[in-house]
């Protein structure tokens, strides 16, 4: 009777474990059938809007329309499920996830990829950002007037970060962003990140503005 009924709890384990494996593969198989028919449909999006959530916060190169990760992880996954991007990029698919109520886990090698996407994925109430940034002007404006201060912020810099600081930015010019990265490097952490993607876009729009001046010459 033991040997029968230990027999029966192996059958009805295996019947389990069977079970399950078949669940699993019918999923995968719903999936693929699924993820078959998006490549073979429109996956353009011309048109489409991009300028909502906080997508357009900082430029990247090579972004996809936020539509792309969104059909995607709509189609293919629940809420709660994980969704992992590993090149994440400036964060497109994150930032999809989030808003779909997904879990989002991205992975890249480039620093200020990483910190655009942490930005755009994270909560904060608007009113303490504007205060943070008005602070920090009003700091960087009292920074103006210490001389040494600037001095010992500019002898962070090698030989030729100096030099591409001196080709793209006037002197006055230059004397204003040290004294702005110095009053942001004193904000907490969020805050400080936030501003400092604020700074590196202004920082890429001046580059920009002055090779089209050169250019233009």
């Amino acid at each position: 009777m033991e040997k029968m009924a230990n027999s029966t709890a192996v059958r009805e384990r295996a019947g389990g474990v069977v079970g399950a494996g078949s669940r699993r593969a019918a999923s995968r198989n719903w999936q693929y059938q699924i993820l078959s028919k998006l490549l073979r449909g429109d996956l353009g999006f011309y048109g489409e809007p991009s300028n909502y959530a906080s997508h357009t916060l900082h430029a990247f190169a090579a972004k996809f329309p936020p539509q792309l990760p969104r059909i995607f992880i709509e189609r293919l996954t629940k809420p709660g499920d994980i969704v992992l991007d590993p090149m994440v990029g400036s964060g497109t698919t994150m930032v999809e996830a989030v808003l779909l109520n997904r879990i989002g886990i991205g992975f890249d090698i480039d620093p200020l990829a990483l910190k655009i996407c942490r930005v755009k994925t994270t909560s904060a109430e608007l009113g303490r950002l504007l205060e943070a940034g008005q602070r920090a002007h009003r700091r960087a404006a009292g920074y103006l007037e210490q001389t040494k201060l600037l001095e010992r912020f500019f002898a962070r810099f090698d030989s030729s970060t100096m030099d591409f600081l001196e080709y793209w930015f006037a002197p006055k010019t230059r004397l204003e962003l040290a004294a702005l990265v110095l009053a942001i490097e004193k904000e907490e952490a969020f805050v400080r990140e936030f501003l400092e993607v604020l700074f590196f876009r202004f920082f890429r729009c001046q580059c920009i503005l002055r090779a089209i001046h050169s250019n233009l010459l």
